[in-house]
């Protein structure tokens, strides 16, 4: 029987997810927005796939809250199986053929569009498959030591042992050997966390580090000259920008004429340079254009000094939090010591939580921690967004001015990214997550795959993850004014002249 609290919990923690993700759609979702590809149902999708990723990151706090004691009785079996499969479909299907509907060309009929994204998806769900029946044909196996014979579950567990229907021993060992859908979700984990190091390395020090500069780059009142001085840099800016896009506009008439052309390298090389070309000029709008909205609210006073104090006190909270983990990683994850953690660190501060204060208590930090370490994957994602223009197309999130091929893009990126945070998450806590089956699913049979392994055993994820931090720390300490116009130079370098 199912504790009755841990139901109501359930039940309420949705009805959040799914509130607080339809108030952030809109409150970023642009109104104008009515392409084909961006009605309700595309919009709908997104709100859905938004609470699966949060709905699968809460499921860790549940899951702990469901092993403790004489267990809660809920069957998180079944809720990682459900949750695992809508979350794939929505990652690998639907959000792709939202977002291929959107991009085709707006002057072709509904049918044939609908065709084109359908024929674009059902090639990607190949490929997607193709690789992954590939992987699975040569490493679906997964080496479990030193375990016992008792089996509970098709994924669960004991004290002692990791056992399942679909094993046999060898030489004190036991090898798993993965059902072709739960090998899907652990090849995707796997592809999520290159993402994840990449858009959670830079994110742990960009969402503390970019609210202290929101508040030292804040509003102020300016003077009639330091606002007309202002306004004349940024006009000169738009002129440039102008003048750029103008130059673009005749490299596209030139690739045209070279498209024509025989020879496939010439045209790619073409291609690729417009691309590079085009990317800097929607970078150096979107500065442009969060320069303007300063420079807006400076000269009609409408700027609220409180959210920038706010802004400056949770960006401090933030950067110790961030600390913090990045120690809790390196005494708990990278420094051994005759084989065992150098220190437990928060884990064993969760645990005081748990027994010297409350049982929730510990479940909503750990809570927290987790859903902290998935905005930082959202931040890292923005934050790099604009320097992907030359690989991918992606776009910032503005609020009131987001379209819906910004919102289905990141949502596929962030949602790899966050079945990477997911693992991480595991991996940081593995003790204080014993006896749990996402701690089975992610940390004993992900990490115990034949080809996998080495991944796990030389902590190659957890390095990178470091160091893409560091690095991230060193430049944004560097350039603290990367994502800003240097206003002050462009009124030096005019004066000059």
């Amino acid at each position: 029987m199912a504790s009755a609290w841990l139901i109501i919990l359930t039940v309420i923690s949705a009805v959040l997810i799914l509130g607080a993700t339809i108030y952030v759609f809109f409150l970023y979702c642009h109104p104008d927005d009515n392409a084909y590809g961006a009605g309700w149902l595309a919009k709908g999708l997104v709100i859905l796939s938004m609470s699966l990723l949060w709905g699968f990151v809460m499921l860790l706090p549940l899951d702990v809250a469901n092993s403790r004691g004489e267990g809660g009785g809920l069957n998180m079996d079944l809720a990682y199986m459900i949750i695992m499969i809508l979350y794939f479909l929505c990652m690998v299907c639907f959000l792709p053929f939202t977002l291929f509907l959107y991009e085709t060309d707006p002057d072709k009929p509904l049918g044939a569009r609908i065709c084109w994204a359908f024929w674009y998806t059902l090639f990607l769900l190949i490929a997607v498959a193709g690789l992954a029946l590939i992987a699975w044909g040569a490493l679906r196996e997964a080496v479990i030591s030193d375990v016992t014979h008792t089996a509970i579950s098709q994924f669960s567990r004991s004290e002692t042992a990791y056992v399942t229907p679909a094993q046999s021993e060898l030489a004190g060992r036991v090898v798993y050997e993965l059902p072709p859908f739960l090998f899907m979700i652990v090849f995707t984990v796997f592809v999520g966390w290159w993402l994840f190091v990449g858009f959670g390395g830079v994110g742990i020090v960009a969402l503390p580090f970019d609210m202290v500069l929101d508040f030292y780059y804040r509003p102020r009142p300016r003077t009639a000259v330091e606002m007309a001085e202002k306004k004349i840099a940024l006009r000169r800016r738009c002129e440039e920008l102008l003048s750029y896009s103008r130059t673009l506009e005749g490299i596209y008439e030139a690739q045209e004429e070279e498209e024509e052309k025989p020879g496939l390298i010439t045209r790619w090389r073409a291609a690729r340079k417009s691309k590079s070309k085009e990317g800097k000029l929607k970078r150096e709008l979107a500065i442009l254009e969060e320069e303007y909205e300063i420079f807006e609210v400076e000269s009609t006073l409408t700027a609220n000094p409180l959210l920038a104090w706010a802004k400056l006190i949770a960006g401090c909270l933030l950067a110790i939090l961030s600390f913090v983990l990045v120690l809790h990683l390196l005494v708990y994850n990278i420094i051994v010591i005759n084989g065992k953690p150098a220190d437990q660190f928060l884990n064993k501060v969760l645990f005081w939580f748990e027994f010297s204060i409350a049982r929730f208590i510990s479940t909503f930090v750990f809570a927290g921690l987790s859903v902290y370490l998935v905005f930082a994957v959202m931040k890292g994602n923005f934050k790099v967004g604009l320097r992907l223009f030359f690989l991918i197309q992606v776009h910032p999130m503005k609020l009131n001015r987001t379209y819906m091929n910004t919102f289905l893009f990141n949502t596929i990126l962030i949602m790899f990214s966050t079945l990477g945070s997911i693992h991480f998450i595991i991996l940081l806590f593995a003790d204080y997550m014993r006896l749990t089956t996402g701690l089975t699913i992610f940390g004993v049979l992900l990490t115990k795959l034949t080809f996998l392994r080495g991944f796990w055993q030389y902590k190659v994820f957890l390095y990178a993850f470091l160091i893409v931090a560091v690095i991230t720390f060193v430049v944004l300490l560097l350039k603290p004014k990367s994502d800003r116009m240097d206003i002050k130079a462009m009124i030096a370098r005019r004066k000059n002249l």
